[in-house]
């Protein structure tokens, strides 16, 4: 079986993760699956060939840059008028490769791309949600938030076969756009890496890994340092994110001398966990949240929202006082204070291992082969 899948260009984002979970499986395999990733990036064109995967690179249209995509829009007919190069070029990628099933990742242009192309040459096609843009598209100006919700109107169709990595994701999309006739939740994956080394004791650093997104909501370090200031504790905090170093809000985190560090690969990530006494996710909502379950697979506390789809894990796991109010910042500081030096029970680790990637992704792809045979 041949899959087409899209990757996105932050190597923080859940979906490079996860496209690079599926290319290291792939490429360790005995080659009966093979992977196509399409990457639409600002300006490089090329076709790397690496085992069993074959990733093509195709620069976004001319005079597009990647904060213009959206500009000036004033229906969803001119975004496809503005990426219909970008559409007929995946089109012909997929035919020249013979592909037999797309898995369609997110909901944002690159997705949508090849969402297009595989409707006009009516392939096999897998919706993956990764991420709710009526959600993340909230504090964006009017016209272009019209745009992203007509967009993400258009991956809804009651014929397709959906994966959501929660019950709470499925409920939003279902909530905004109708009910779904076919769907399977696969949670997440853990990187093996994770549960690699034995967890590290008595570490006092807070930790945050995440985009600098709203949804994200990174502006909650600030109060954090401050309540942390007000309780006399002191404690650093670190951040990994893709932040603008030119943003007010890097200039505000690092006035209040948080610790801002660039994108990690997996290995370094882990150490990071490790190094971490308590990992915190204070996002106003996550389809699912990946950070959190990989450092609780590290051994580090997690402190997450309960409106994470992520949290119906912590809760099969009972890890229930992992779930804070991050509204109640005294009661976070509280819980950063008693989780620090504590961490995870070792069972409790060993009971994440069901959701390796490589379980996970042999679910994806039992169902990609599903909707080929449908297809047949």
């Amino acid at each position: 079986m041949k899959i087409a899948t899209n990757i996105s260009i932050s190597p923080i984002g859940g979906i490079a993760r996860r496209v690079g979970e599926i290319q290291r499986k792939i490429n360790n395999s005995d080659g009966c699956d093979q992977l196509v990733i399409i990457e639409i990036n600002p300006k490089e064109r090329s076709v790397v060939e690496d085992k069993y995967t074959k990733i093509y690179k195709i620069p976004l249209p001319n005079s597009i840059m990647l904060n213009t995509i959206y500009r000036e829009l004033r229906s969803i007919d001119d975004l496809q008028h503005r990426f219909e190069p970008t559409i007929q070029e995946i089109e012909e990628i997929l035919d020249k490769e013979k592909v037999n099933v797309i898995l369609s990742e997110g909901t944002y242009y690159a997705p949508w791309c090849l969402y297009k192309a595989s409707r006009r040459m009516d392939s096999p096609l897998v919706i993956l949600y990764a991420g709710i843009l009526k959600y993340e598209t909230k504090h964006y100006p009017e016209d272009t938030k019209k745009i992203m919700i007509e967009l993400e109107k258009q991956f809804v169709d009651p014929k397709l076969m959906y994966l959501f990595p929660s019950n709470l994701s499925r409920s939003a999309v279902e909530k905004e756009y109708g009910k779904l006739q076919r769907v399977k939740i696969v949670p997440n994956g853990i990187s093996k890496e994770f549960f690699q080394l034995e967890p590290k004791n008595n570490h006092n650093g807070i930790g945050f890994v995440g985009r600098d997104s709203k949804n994200k909501n990174p502006e909650y370090l600030l109060a954090l340092k401050d309540e942390l200031k007000r309780k006399k504790m002191d404690t650093d905090i670190y951040m990994i994110s893709n932040i603008n170093k030119k943003s007010k809000l890097r200039k505000k985190l690092s006035k209040a001398r948080i610790k801002i560090l660039s994108a990690m690969d997996t290995q370094h990530l882990r150490d990071f966990y490790r190094d971490m006494g308590v990992i915190i996710s204070p996002s106003f909502f996550e389809t699912y949240g990946n950070v959190s379950i990989e450092s609780v697979a590290s051994g580090t506390p997690a402190l997450i929202n309960n409106n994470m789809g992520v949290a119906e894990i912590f809760k099969k796991h009972n890890l229930h006082n992992y779930i804070a109010d991050f509204d109640d910042v005294q009661d976070v500081v509280s819980r950063i204070d008693e989780f620090k030096n504590h961490r995870v029970n070792k069972d409790i680790r060993e009971s994440l291992r069901r959701y390796s990637w490589d379980s996970v992704i042999d679910t994806y792809f039992n169902v990609c082969r599903q909707e080929v045979e449908r297809y047949e």
